[in-house]
């Protein structure tokens, strides 16, 4: 088996993708903050302003006590994404947020909520210039594919702040594992070593929602998201030991196919690594009612990781370092006494831009949202459906240049469970 060694000239170059992901998804911990509640999709808010109802968020546990009733509620998505340097289109669909939400006390809340925080997967292939320790020079063809994603367990609190508003604490347990394969073909052979990367830590949010006050007439409401790591990021890295792939399914079988077989192979090799990953955040939003009922808001984020992502963790050495973000929208809430059936919906639309900075170089991505949503309200306690579509446009030179289409679908079912005694 050759001991095989990058050379810096790349005769070939190329990218496929095998989901619907995005380039970014191989760079350090990805591109979180992508995931939201169908009712702050249609938005494009970060899930800080009031979307589902007048005063409450699905995202922001400081607006839960305001629900008179328990609240499931759940979001489906569909992605078509577009990469415009391979034209190549894929398409995948994942749950995208569950929240189980329990008002009590009246000004308190607590909830819990599942959702993915970052993807991982991508298929990353390359021609290139090899050479072994004998100075031979080839040309090889070399894979690389990661499959997983972190996911983040939520539990969070709502509670009254006096005069001021209301308050909301979370905190993220985050945890999940990515899959790589690295395999180089060589003279029609597949070298091929797996690893498997497993990844946790915890984040904290605060959350911030002001009462309602007047200013020249206009009735405003301030929100205010800040995050940051609670605990430490760690890893844990299995290297699994290198074999040649001779019936080509890329799968590690006995020694009757397989050199070595996996019956002979070594135990995977554990690392462990530290301090790769520490991003805080913050969120400011502001609510404006107009005299048509309309509300008009904005939307302001940053994004920080404070850590290097190493070459020794994440194999192309680079991540995000910061995001900024700002989002404007539009929203008309369905009245409780419609006149007529537009006013049974809920009517939302906005846009956001953002623009993303890497640690190891000047480049930089920006990206475009342009949302629009619907929210329709059914039975007696809170039931509600709501879809949403959004268009995202990434743009940051040849090889990160990407269309996607998504379509959410959200259901939330209202109950008083915990509230009060049902009437008998």
């Amino acid at each position: 088996m050759f001991q095989v060694f990058k050379v810096f000239s790349v005769t070939l170059f190329w990218i496929t993708f095998a989901y619907s992901q995005s380039m970014l998804n191989s760079l350090g911990m990805g591109n979180p903050g992508l995931y939201k509640d169908v009712a702050s999709a249609g938005l494009s808010s970060s899930g800080l302003i009031p979307g589902y109802r007048n005063d409450i968020s699905i995202m922001n546990p400081s607006t839960w006590a305001s629900s008179r009733y328990t609240l499931f509620s759940s979001t489906l998505n569909g992605v078509s994404r577009f990469i415009h340097s391979e034209n190549i289109e894929n398409q995948h669909s994942n749950l995208n947020w569950m929240a189980f939400i329990v008002p009590f006390k009246d000004n308190y809340a607590f909830g819990i909520g599942f959702f993915p925080y970052t993807d991982f997967n991508i298929k990353y292939n390359s021609g290139e210039q090899l050479s072994s320790k004998n100075e031979n020079t080839f040309l090889g063809t070399e894979a690389l594919y990661y499959s997983g994603g972190v996911s983040s367990l939520r539990f969070a609190f709502g509670f009254p702040l006096k005069s001021f508003g209301k308050g909301g604490w979370a905190l993220d347990l985050l945890f999940g594992s990515m899959r790589s394969q690295k395999s180089i073909e060589i003279d029609d052979e597949t070298y091929i070593v797996n690893r498997r990367k497993m990844i946790n830590g915890i984040e904290s949010k605060l959350f911030l929602s002001s009462n309602e006050f007047i200013i020249l007439s206009y009735r405003l409401n301030l929100f205010l998201n800040l995050g940051f790591t609670f605990r430490n990021f760690t890893a844990e890295v299995l290297s699994y030991q290198p074999f040649i792939d001779i019936n080509n399914n890329s799968i590690h079988d006995i020694s009757l196919i397989d050199f070595p077989g996996i019956d002979r192979s070594q135990p995977p090799t554990s690392t462990h690594y530290n301090n790769f990953y520490r991003p805080i955040d913050i969120n400011l939003g502001i609510r404006m009612k107009s005299k048509s009922d309309l509300y008009y808001f904005n939307e302001w984020g940053i994004w920080k990781n404070n850590k290097k992502s190493g070459n020794e963790l994440f194999d192309f050495g680079d991540a995000i370092s910061t995001k900024f973000s700002f989002s404007q929208g539009l929203i008309r809430y369905s009245k409780e006494f419609p006149q007529n059936i537009l006013d049974k919906f809920y009517w939302r639309t906005g846009y956001s831009i953002s623009q993303l900075e890497f640690q190891n170089n000047f480049r930089l991505v920006d990206q475009i949202d342009l949302s629009f949503g619907l929210g329709l309200p059914f039975g007696k306690y809170g039931n509600q459906i709501d879809i949403a579509y959004v268009y995202t446009k990434l743009n940051g030179g040849y090889l990160i240049n990407e269309s996607v289409n998504s379509v959410q679908i959200g259901l939330t079912i209202g109950d008083i469970w915990f509230v009060k005694r049902r009437n008998r």
